[in-house]
């Protein structure tokens, strides 16, 4: 079993992460009975999102990184999509404790993406 520093080196971290993050925002919409509707998207040019939520009208992109160094790259890609789907925000979900927030986009952690949705839902 890998340990402290060689856990994030395991091929599978990344996806269990991002599969833990998914969980999570789901819960939060649950637990406050709002309903939501989560998917994948992906098109034939192998552009994707690794979530797109939908609620209460509103539909947002997410692009979620283990990462506490986000590239630049990861915001715009979850932009391009947010386009393609008519997405209000993009949003780059990641391990810093920088929070960044505009009309259209941000970037922010775990607890700073709950703290959002629920000011929206309440």
């Amino acid at each position: 079993m890998p340990q402290g520093g060689e856990l994030l080196n395991q091929p599978w971290v990344g996806a269990s992460w991002e599969g833990w993050i998914i969980e999570q925002i789901v819960s939060a919409f649950a637990v406050q009975n709002t309903p939501v509707f989560p998917f994948w998207f992906r098109t034939s040019d192998q552009k994707e999102a690794d979530l797109v939520l939908e609620f209460n009208g509103r539909r947002w992109v997410l692009e979620i990184k283990l990462t506490t160094l986000p590239k630049q790259d990861d915001l715009k890609k979850a932009q391009e999509i947010a386009r393609l789907v008519k997405a209000e925000k993009a949003i780059r979900g990641n391990r810093t404790n920088e929070t960044s927030w505009g009309d259209a986009s941000g970037s922010v952690n775990l607890d700073g993406l709950l703290q959002k949705t629920r000011a929206l839902v309440l």
